[in-house]
């Protein structure tokens, strides 16, 4: 296995984390503004 592949493979799994992470906090932005229009209404 050379360098170069492991080192592609790692900034692949590297910004799908960061995709996922950046992801899941907009959903819980989504959640929280839904809540609060909730509450105000």
């Amino acid at each position: 296995m050379n360098p170069g592949a492991s080192d592609n493979e790692i900034r692949y799994l590297a910004k799908k984390k960061y995709e996922e992470l950046f992801i899941s906090q907009i959903n819980s932005l989504h959640i929280e503004l839904y809540i609060s229009k909730g509450a105000v209404q």
